[in-house]
């Protein structure tokens, strides 16, 4: 959020800086927590392709000998289900991020509730790094659900028994300045209509 957007908001300059300082720490520490995944991510990576590398190396070195040979191959087929768990990991772990910034700018109230009722297998990644499928889903859920996202709903209070009708008790202000004035009576008259 600019600074411009928080005054909009009717906030004073202490409360935008304070506001901008929380952010600015809480972004520092999802760019620290961020280098660290990426950091690991990239590790993981390395030691992935240095082992394809050395089961490669091992096969072309003993290719005359079966049992080794065997067990090179059930080493090979771990290595590569590794690596597309890894895969799916990233992909998921991409799509959680993207959904979490998605969910955010619809200005979502509550993102554990919204995420629940999205359907993630009909979520996938796009070429281009976008999230696909999400819209086709948000859409029926903001007309459905609509207090589910923030500024969505004006709805009146009207317990049972009661009507939404602003014009009731509009006028009691000026019944009460009248000299004869009882309130009893102008309930009972409220009640009638």
């Amino acid at each position: 959020m600019k600074r411009e957007e928080l005054k909009e908001l009717g906030l004073s300059d202490e409360q935008v800086n304070s506001v901008m300082a929380s952010a600015k720490k809480d972004e520092n520490a999802l760019r620290d927590q961020l280098t660290t995944i990426t950091s690991e991510r990239d590790s993981l990576q390395s030691q992935v392709d240095t082992n394809a590398a050395e089961l490669r190396k091992l096969e072309k070195a003993n290719k005359d000998n079966e049992e080794l040979t065997s067990q090179l191959s059930t080493l090979r087929q771990q290595v590569d289900d590794q690596k597309k768990q890894f895969e799916a990991e990233q992909t998921a772990a991409k799509i959680d991020s993207l959904l979490a910034n998605e969910l955010s700018a619809a200005k979502v109230r509550d993102t554990d509730v919204v995420k629940a009722l999205i359907n993630r297998e009909d979520l996938s990644l796009g070429d281009d790094g976008t999230l696909k499928g999400l819209s086709d889903q948000l859409k029926p859920l903001q007309e459905q659900k609509a207090w589910l996202f923030e500024g969505k709903t004006k709805t009146k209070y009207s317990p049972e028994g009661s009507s939404n009708d602003d014009t009731k008790g509009a006028d009691l202000a000026a019944a009460m300045k009248r000299e004869d004035f009882n309130f009893t009576e102008w309930a009972q008259s409220q009640k009638e209509d």
